[in-house]
């Protein structure tokens, strides 16, 4: 039987700060019952938190590597093992509607872990090894672009670089981009996240990342929405609450959030 969506703030990721967050990113109501369905379609034990492997089975033409585990991992925000739904539909909705450029720096972000711009070789190649999983070893097709990408360089690439070499040698990461069809291709078609993509970019612009989007919900500014929402103060929930469990995870520092470049 299907389950209809109801902001709850007693349980993990359908709170108020979810439906804000979901306002914010421009998903409507019939999406959010979407992913709601496929949420619960994942969760097979019915706990309200999806974990690593409820996701590789729900996802069985996904190659598990370390970058898709690295992927997942990004979706848990607090670092619990598993993932709320608010986390799901941030994830899932930031990762298919990536343009590819976007998916290159998406990837490129994953391993410039200060911010620099820049990769040093040894980080480019764990970036590498991570997306192709056991398979690099034995690709010597790939380990050669990889070679190719530091000639006459002072062993670091920007982005810039990066990007630029990754158009003309597109396998680089082709798994991360076979990674991304697969996802929309389980969760409701191309078709569907092509519509999505458009109203993304159309409305946020090409150089926005996920955090950039939400960077208003801190918890100031979420009690200030909350109280124009009910016309008067709104309590916060207690640390230890599920609503305020949602809260810590907006409020991440920078430092735990480096994968921002969404």
């Amino acid at each position: 039987m299907r389950v209809v969506f109801v902001v709850d703030d007693e349980k993990p990721g359908q709170g108020r700060l979810a439906e804000l967050t979901f306002q914010r990113l421009g998903i409507d109501d019939k999406t959010v019952q979407m992913m709601f369905d496929m949420f619960n379609e994942i969760d097979l034990d019915g706990s309200g938190e999806i974990d690593l492997e409820e996701f590789y089975r729900a996802l069985p033409y996904v190659k598990r590597s370390p970058f898709s585990d690295r992927v997942f991992s990004i979706m848990d925000e607090d670092g619990s093992g598993e993932i709320d739904f608010r986390e799901f539909v941030v994830a899932v909705w930031n990762y298919c509607t990536f343009e590819l450029k976007a998916l290159v720096k998406f990837a490129f972000g994953l391993f410039d872990l200060d911010g620099s711009g820049f990769l040093e070789q040894d980080e480019l190649e764990e970036l590498i090894k991570e997306v192709y999983g056991d398979t690099y070893d034995s690709n010597v097709r790939v380990q050669r672009i990889v070679d190719k990408l530091y000639e006459n360089k002072d062993g670091q690439i920007s982005f810039m670089e990066f990007q630029n070499f990754n158009q003309k040698y597109p396998a680089l990461l082709y798994p991360a981009f076979e990674m991304q069809q697969l996802l929309r291709r389980r969760i409701y078609g191309a078709a569907f996240w092509e519509k999505l993509t458009k109203a993304r970019y159309a409305h946020r612009g090409r150089n926005s990342n996920i955090f950039e989007i939400l960077n208003d919900l801190t918890r100031d500014k979420f009690k200030a929405q909350m109280d124009d929402l009910t016309g008067g103060p709104t309590a916060l929930p207690r640390v230890g609450d599920a609503s305020a469990k949602e809260e810590t995870k907006a409020d991440a520092p920078a430092s735990r959030r480096h994968t921002a470049k969404f």
